[in-house]
């Protein structure tokens, strides 16, 4: 007879441990003085597949939820695989191809550029920067001295009758702080001057 009773209470504790699991504990008061001390407290390893958290109340199904591109941890939300990024793993960003190398990917799956570069993809040169490593400066304000613009060689290209590396002097023949005088020697002093 013990033996029947005990048989009998080992299957109410397992079927206690099943309705924990599913947090239906209604079901299980009947079992519970048999049950308390030999039932562990569920834990997110005893949950049933795709339920997490301390209460097994939170569902997580890595194929939908993570975009089958992670994995549901232990709380339910989304371990992204390597290069995926937010939430639900759907953003792919890889710091060699999708930042072209000259950059990584932040939370979002977005570049983060690094040195000069800049663009989406860190394919352009940050404002003032020029060249295929973004590592030469030009300003036309400082650079050109405010009488040019920059090309992509990051050289001052003059405009009007300036002049030389940095803008800064006029061409031959005119004068001035503007370079707007015209004056040939030849020709305007009549070769007296």
């Amino acid at each position: 007879m013990r033996g029947r009773l005990l048989w009998r209470c080992l299957r109410r504790v397992l079927q206690c441990r099943h309705h924990l699991q599913r947090q239906r504990l209604v079901r299980c008061r009947w079992c519970l003085a048999c049950a308390l001390a030999t039932l562990p407290v569920p834990t997110s390893n005893s949950c049933v597949a795709d339920y997490f958290g301390a209460a097994c109340d939170v569902f997580c199904d890595a194929a939908m939820a993570c975009s089958g591109n992670g994995s549901c941890n232990a709380s339910g939300a989304c371990d992204c695989s390597t290069d995926f990024y937010t939430a639900d793993c759907s953003v792919s960003c890889t710091a060699a191809t999708t930042c072209s190398g000259n950059g990584s990917c932040d939370a979002s799956g977005a570049c983060v550029c690094s040195g000069n570069f800049a663009g989406a993809d860190c394919t352009s040169c940050a404002a003032d920067y020029f060249g295929p490593a973004c590592d030469a400066f030009c300003n036309a304000a400082t650079t050109c001295s405010g009488n040019g613009s920059c090309d992509a060689a990051s050289a001052c290209v003059c405009t009007g009758n300036f002049a030389g590396a940095d803008c800064n002097s006029c061409v031959t023949d005119y004068f001035g702080a503007a370079c707007d005088v015209f004056c040939d020697a030849a020709m305007t002093c009549s070769g007296n001057g």
